[in-house]
C-alpha cells in the first residue's frame, strides 16, 4: 500500500508536519508498479511512463524485471511494453526484514539488472530506455503499438573493461540529441590504485561516440576521510548492511540534463542501492557536477567554479573536483546528498532529488539556481522513522527516491489563417486581393465545434491553448473547418479554383498560398489532422471569386478483398469502389485495375462496361453523381 509515484505542485516546500503543507497526490502504489526509476512524461496525453528498477530490499512490480508502466491522467496503470533480456528477479524476501541480512540475494543485481534512466524524444513518439543487463538502448513507441527496438550495445571506451563499463543515465540537448552517462566502475580490478571514472556518449541515431569524461576520485583534497568516489563492489561488511568499508561510494552516473549548453549530472551512490542497515542512520551520499561549454568542448568545474562563474561551495567542501561543488545539493546536516535524479526546463530551477532536504532521515527534492548554483527551496515527499522500519519508513536515509519529471503542459497548436476574393480567378492569393471580414467560420472535432469570424483583412484562427477558442482539439484528432452557404459577406461570390498551386497536402510550409477548401452541399470545408504539440498550421485559406466556380471532383477509391488466406486454383472476390465525395456529379469516369501476379482473370458483375486485357482490367465507370458510391465485384483465381 506504500506510495510508489506522486505527484507535486513545483511551487510546493515544506516539511510534512508543517502548517499549510501541501501533501503529494498520490499516481500509484508499490503492488502496481513496484520499485523504479526511469520516468518520462508525454505531455499530449499527459501519460507518465515508469521503468523497473532493481534494488536491494524492494520487489519488482507485478510484470517484472524489464517492465515499463504507463499512468494517465486518471491514474489507470497499465503495462506499457517489456523490455527483452533484463537479468533475472534475484530477490529473496523470505528472511528477517528486521535484521540487517535481508534481501542479500539482489545485492549482485544493483545497477546491473532491470532498467535505468528513460527519456521521450521531443515530438512525444519514443521512449528511450537503458537496459542495465545487456547494456543496450531501447527504444519504444508511445503509442499503443508499444513496439520495442533494440538499437544497440552502447559503445564501450576501449579503455573501459567489459565488466567495468555501466551506462545508466540518458538526456536530451536543447536540440533533441541524446546522451547517455555512465560509469567505468573499476569493478575489475578493485584495486586502490584504481578509480571509477565518468563518461558521456552522444547517440546521433545510429552510433555512440564519447565526448566528455572525468576521473571521480577528485583526491583527498584536505579531506582524505571522504575521498569521492569509490569502486564498484558486491562485497558486504561484516553485519550484510552495507558495502565493505573503502568502497561505500559506488557512483553511478544515472541523469543528465543541460543548462543551456551545459552539462548537468547527477551521481547515485549504488553503495545507498545495496544497503540494508536497519539502525536507520546511513547517509545514500551523492552528487550532481557541473561541466560548462565553451563553444567547442565541455570543462569540467573546478573549485566550484564552471564557465567563469563562481557556484555555490566553492572552497566549502573541499571533496568535489578541485575541492568544492557548482551546486549546493547539501542536505539538512551538511552532506552532499544527491540520490541521482534532475529535471529543468526553460525559465525554472534546476530540480534535484536528495536525502534529507529539511531533517534527518527523510527525502524529497530542492531546488537549485542554474546560474549561482544555490539551492533556492526544499519539499519533503516522506519521512522515516528512525530505524527506518516503520510503516512509513521509505528506507529513511538510503535511496528512497527514483527519477524526477517536470509535468509540463503542451506547446498548443493554432489553425486557421484567410478567406479572400480571388480577383484574377487564378486560385493563389494575390498581393492585392483583398481578405474578407465579417466570415463565419467553424471548427468541428469529433462532437465538438466552435466559431469565430474573419477580421483584420479575412483573417480567422482557432487555437487549443489554455483559454483558447478550441481547447477540445485534440492532437491527431481529425477536424474540419467550414463556411456556411448564403453568409451576407460572401454574397454574389463562388467558390474559387481549389489547388491551383498544385500542393493538395495542407502542409503548413508548402501548401501556403492557394484555396483549400472543396465545394460540400450548402457549405465549404477544409479537412486537416491536427498536428503535434506546436505544429501550427495557419495555411488553410478560402478563395471565392465572382465567377461560376469551375466543376471539380474529389473522387477516393478503395480495394477490399474477401479471404485472407487462399490456396491454389481457390477464387477470390476484389471489390472496387469509387466514391464522389463532392456536390458535383463526375462524369467520364474510367478506372485501371492490374492485377498483381499470381492472379487470372475469371469475371466481374460490371457488363460490358469491364473489359480485362492480358491482367490488366479497364471499368468505363461513366458517371459518379455527387456524394454517392459505385462498386464492381472481380472474381479471379489462384495461380
Amino acid at each position: 500500500d506504500l506510495n510508489a509515484l506522486v505527484e507535486f505542485p513545483i511551487s510546493a516546500t515544506g516539511q510534512i508536519d508543517d502548517v499549510g503543507y501541501i501533501a503529494p497526490a498520490i499516481k500509484a502504489r508499490h503492488r502496481d508498479i513496484g520499485s523504479t526509476f526511469g520516468l518520462a512524461y508525454q505531455r499530449e496525453t499527459r501519460k507518465t511512463f515508469v521503468s523497473a528498477y532493481h534494488k536491494r530490499a524492494v520487489g519488482f512490480g507485478p510484470s517484472g524485471v524489464g517492465a515499463i508502466y504507463s499512468v494517465d491522467s486518471n491514474n489507470v496503470i497499465a503495462l506499457h511494453a517489456t523490455i527483452p533480456n533484463a537479468g533475472n528477479d534475484t530477490h529473496d524476501f523470505t528472511g528477517d526484514y528486521t535484521t540487517n541480512t535481508y534481501d542479500e540475494a539482489a545485492v549482485a543485481g544493483v545497477g546491473k539488472n532491470a532498467l535505468g534512466d528513460m527519456e521521450i524524444s521531443a515530438d512525444g513518439q519514443t521512449l528511450y530506455v537503458v537496459n542495465l543487463n545487456d547494456r543496450h538502448l531501447y527504444s519504444v513507441s508511445t503509442d499503443a503499438s508499444a513496439t520495442v527496438s533494440d538499437l544497440g550495445a552502447i559503445t564501450r571506451p576501449a579503455d573501459c573493461p567489459d565488466l567495468d563499463f555501466r551506462p545508466f543515465g540518458l538526456g536530451v540537448d536543447n536540440k533533441g540529441m541524446l546522451y547517455v552517462g555512465a560509469v567505468c566502475s573499476n569493478e575489475s580490478s578493485n584495486a586502490a590504485s584504481g578509480r571509477p571514472s565518468a563518461i558521456v556518449l552522444k547517440y546521433d541515431g545510429a552510433t555512440f561516440t564519447k565526448v566528455f569524461g572525468y576521473d571521480l576520485y577528485f583526491g583527498d583534497n584536505g579531506n582524505s576521510n571522504f575521498p569521492y568516489w569509490t569502486n564498484w563492489t558486491d562485497t558486504l561488511s561484516g553485519d550484510k548492511s552495507q558495502p565493505a568499508t573503502g568502497s561505500t561510494y559506488q557512483p553511478m552516473l544515472s541523469d543528465i540534463v543541460f543548462e543551456n549548453d551545459n552539462l548537468v549530472m547527477a551521481f547515485r551512490n549504488r553503495g545507498s542501492d545495496v544497503s540494508y542497515y536497519t539502525a536507520g542512520d546511513v547517509s545514500a551520499v551523492g552528487s550532481v557536477i557541473k561541466a560548462c561549454w565553451d563553444g567547442a568542448t565541455w570543462a569540467l568545474e573546478n573549485n566550484g567554479v564552471c564557465g567563469g562563474i563562481t557556484g555555490a561551495l566553492s572552497n566549502d567542501s573541499n571533496i568535489g573536483p578541485g575541492g568544492g561543488f557548482f551546486y549546493n545539493i547539501k542536505d539538512a546536516i551538511g552532506s552532499e546528498n544527491s540520490k541521482g535524479a534532475l529535471a529543468t526546463a526553460p525559465t525554472h530551477n534546476i530540480i534535484a532529488t536528495l536525502v534529507d532536504p529539511i531533517r534527518k532521515i527523510s527525502g524529497g527534492v530542492q531546488q537549485l539556481d542554474p546560474v549561482s548554483g544555490a539551492k533556492t527551496g526544499q519539499y519533503e515527499i516522506y519521512n522515516g522513522t528512525p530505524n527506518g522500519l516503520g510503516e512509513n519508513g521509505y528506507f529513511g536515509k538510503a535511496n528512497g527516491m527514483g527519477d524526477i519529471e517536470l509535468l509540463c503542459d503542451p506547446a498548443p497548436v493554432e489553425v486557421g489563417n484567410r478567406v479572400w476574393i480571388d480577383e484574377d480567378k487564378d486560385g493563389l492569393q494575390g498581393a492585392d486581393e483583398l481578405g474578407v471580414d465579417g466570415v463565419d467560420v467553424k471548427l468541428v472535432c469529433g462532437a465538438d465545434e466552435a466559431t469565430v469570424t474573419t477580421a483584420n483583412g479575412g483573417e480567422y484562427y482557432f487555437s487549443n491553448a489554455v483559454g483558447g477558442n478550441a481547447t477540445f482539439m485534440e492532437f491527431g484528432e481529425s477536424c474540419t473547418v467550414s463556411i456556411a452557404a448564403g453568409q451576407a459577406a460572401l454574397s454574389g461570390y463562388g467558390l474559387t479554383l481549389r489547388n491551383a498551386d498544385g500542393d493538395t497536402s495542407n502542409n503548413a510550409r508548402t501548401d501556403i498560398r492557394d484555396s483549400d477548401a472543396v465545394d460540400k452541399t450548402n457549405l465549404v470545408e477544409i479537412a486537416f489532422t491536427v498536428g503535434r504539440a506546436g505544429e501550427n498550421n495557419d495555411t488553410f485559406d478560402f478563395g471565392f471569386n465572382n465567377a461560376p466556380p469551375p466543376a471539380q471532383v474529389d473522387l477516393e477509391l478503395t480495394k477490399t478483398v474477401d479471404k485472407t488466406k487462399v490456396l491454389s486454383n481457390e477464387e477470390i472476390i476484389y471489390t472496387l469502389t469509387v466514391t464522389n465525395t463532392t456536390a458535383t456529379n463526375a462524369t467520364g469516369v474510367v478506372i485501371d485495375d492490374p492485377l498483381p501476379a499470381g492472379l487470372s482473370y475469371v469475371s466481374d458483375d460490371g457488363g460490358t462496361a469491364t473489359t480485362e486485357n492480358a491482367g490488366n482490367i479497364t471499368w468505363s465507370v461513366g458517371n459518379v453523381d455527387a456524394n454517392s458510391s459505385v462498386s464492381l465485384n472481380i472474381t479471379a483465381k489462384v495461380d
